[in-house]
C-alpha cells in the first residue's frame, strides 16, 4: 500500500465510489490490486481494491481477509489505522488511513542514510509496532523499507497482507517463500516455523538499510541473497558501536539469541533519553520464541515527535497524545476513541485509593485481569491529572469495574487517577474518564492499571 506516493488521475475503468468513500485519485498498484485515495467527510483513506478474479484463489482471499482481521484487532500510533472494509463486495476493498509522506525506501534514496537521532526514532517507532503485534501473537512477515511510511507523527508500518497469528496454519506449507528476499529472516528462508523473533531480524535488516542505504546481506539474485541470510555475516560497516551492537543481536541466526521487540524498544527509548551509557547491549540469556498470546506486559507507549526531514525545524515541548490500542478480540474489538465530555464520567471518590504505588515497571502495564485500558489520552484540568480512555472487557460475562491508574513520570510515581465504568458486555468497550487530586507533571509517562 503506497500511502505516501504521488496521486494519479482516475481513468475510465477506476471506481468513483467504494462504500461510503468517494474515490479521488489512484496512488499505487501492486500484485493484489490498486490503491486509491478516497474521502468520506473529514476522513481520508487509502483504499486497496483487489483485482477482479484474484479472490477466486483461496490463498489470495485468505490473505486479504487476514489483512482486514489484523488491522481490526491491533491499533497503535506506528501501525496504519483500519477504517472500513467490504471483503465480500464486488470489488472487494479495504480502507486504512491515508498517511502522507514517503516510504523509507524512497526517503533514503532521496536524502540518504538517516542520522543517528532519526535512526533511533525509527527504531523506537517500529519496535513499538512490533511489540504491539507480539502481544497479539501476530507476525507481520514482510518488514521492509517500502512498508514503512515516514509520517509526521513518526514511522508507520503498513501492508499486513502476509501477517497472521503465529499459531495459525501457515500459507507457506506448499513451499512458497513469502516476503521480500532481502529482508527475510533465516527462518523464512528455510521455511521453518516462525515466531515474533523473525520480525525482529527483518527489522534489524531494515535498520541497517536506514543507516547505510544498503541491505545487510546484499542484493541481486534471490538464491544468493537467501543463502547469505542463512549463512553469511551482515555488512555493518560504517555503523557506530552502539547501533552496531544492537543490530548484531537483532541479526543473530538463532532466534533465541535475538532481543524481543520490547527489548529493542527499551534500548531505543533509553538512548533517546540520553541514558545510553546505562543501556546493556550484551547478549542476554536466551528467551522463548513460542507464541506469546499470554504475554502480560504491554509495550511502552511513548511520546511521538514529528518525523524530521533534513531541513525541518525541531519542535520542542509537545505534550503527546499517547494512544496504544491493544485489544485482544480480532474481529469484535471496539476501537472507538474517547469522546471527551460525553465519555462515561468516573467518580474518583467511589474507588479506594491504594496507599502505595507498585514499583516502577519500566513500561505501561495496561491490563488487569479481564480489563484492558486499550486506548488513552493524558490531559490536565486546572493542573490536575486527567486520563480519558477506552476500557475493554475481555471476560466472558458482562461486568463493571473500578479502575486505579498509577502515573509515573521519568521513573517516579507522581499521581494516582481513579474512575469507574458501568456494565460492559463481554468483548465490548466503554469510554472512561479517570481523575486525580494529584498534579499533572510533564515528562516521559508510564501507566499501570489496576481493576477491581
Amino acid at each position: 500500500m503506497l500511502n505516501g506516493s504521488p496521486a494519479a488521475q482516475l481513468t475510465d475503468v477506476d471506481p468513483r465510489r467504494l462504500g461510503k468513500w468517494d474515490v479521488q485519485a489512484r496512488i499505487g498498484s501492486g500484485g493484489m490490486g490498486v490503491v486509491y485515495k478516497a474521502v468520506c467527510g473529514d476522513d481520508v483513506a487509502a483504499v486497496k481494491v483487489v483485482r477482479p478474479g484474484l479472490l477466486d484463489d483461496p490463498q489470495v482471499a485468505a490473505r486479504f481477509e487476514r489483512e482486514a482481521q489484523v488491522l481490526r484487532s491491533v491499533q497503535d500510533t506506528h501501525i496504519s489505522r483500519f477504517l472500513d472494509a467490504d471483503i465480500a463486495g464486488t470489488p472487494a476493498w479495504l480502507a486504512t488511513e491515508y498517511i502522507p509522506g514517503p516510504n523509507l525506501r524512497d526517503a533514503v534514496s532521496i536524502w540518504g542514510p538517516l542520522n543517528a537521532q532519526r535512526w533511533w526514532e525509527l527504531a523506537r517507532g517500529l519496535a513499538q509496532a512490533l511489540a504491539v503485534l507480539e502481544i497479539h501473537g501476530i507476525a507481520h512477515r514482510d518488514i521492509k523499507p517500502a512498508n514503512v511510511i515516514m509520517a509526521d507523527r513518526g514511522p508507520v508500518l503498513i501492508d499486513f497482507g502476509i501477517a497472521h497469528p503465529e499459531d495459525a496454519t501457515s500459507l507457506t506449507a506448499t513451499g512458497i517463500v513469502t516476503g521480500s528476499p532481502a529482508w527475510l529472516s533465516p527462518e523464512q528462508a528455510n521455511l521453518d516455523e516462525l515466531s515474533a523473533a523473525s520480525d525482529v531480524f527483518s527489522l534489524g535488516s531494515l535498520l541497517v538499510f536506514a543507516a547505510t542505504a544498503r541491505p545487510p546481506f546484499g542484493q541481486g539474485a534471490t538464491v544468493a541473497v537467501l543463502m547469505n541470510i542463512q549463512r553469511g555475516e551482515p555488512d555493518l560497516g560504517g555503523i557506530d558501536p552502539a547501533r552496531k551492537a544492537l543490530l548484531t543481536r537483532m541479526l543473530a541466526k538463532d532466534p533465541a539469541k535475538r532481543p524481543t521487540a520490547r527489548e529493542v524498544l527499551d534500548i531505543a527509548r533509553a538512548v533517546e533519553s540520553g541514558a545510553d551509557n546505562t543501556v546493556d547491549l550484551r547478549v542476554p540469556p536466551a528467551h522463548t520464541t513460542q507464541p506469546i498470546r499470554t504475554a502480560p506486559v504491554a509495550p511502552a507507549q511513548t511520546a511521538v515527535g514529528g518525523w524530521r526531514k533534513p531541513a525541518a525545524i525541531v519542535a520542542a515541548g509537545l505534550l503527546a497524545l499517547v494512544v496504544g490500542f491493544l485489544g485482544f478480540n480480532a474481529l469484535d474489538g471496539d476501537s472507538t476513541s474517547p469522546t471527551g465530555p460525553d465519555a462515561t464520567q468516573s467518580q474518583s471518590d467511589q474507588t479506594p485509593q491504594p496507599q502505595e504505588a507498585p514499583a516502577f515497571p519500566g513500561s505501561d502495564q495496561l491490563r488487569s485481569g479481564d480489563w484492558l485500558l486499550s486506548q488513552y489520552a493524558i490531559s490536565q484540568d486546572n493542573g490536575k491529572l486527567v486520563i480519558n480512555g477506552t476500557v475493554q472487557n475481555s471476560g466472558s460475562k458482562a461486568a463493571s469495574t473500578d479502575l486505579t491508574v498509577y502515573y509515573y513520570v521519568d521513573g517516579q510515581a507522581v499521581a494516582v487517577a481513579t474512575g469507574s465504568t458501568g456494565e460492559v458486555a463481554p468483548g465490548a468497550s466503554a469510554n472512561v474518564t479517570l481523575t486525580s487530586d494529584d498534579a499533572w507533571q510533564p515528562g516521559n509517562p508510564v501507566l499501570v492499571v489496576e481493576a477491581s
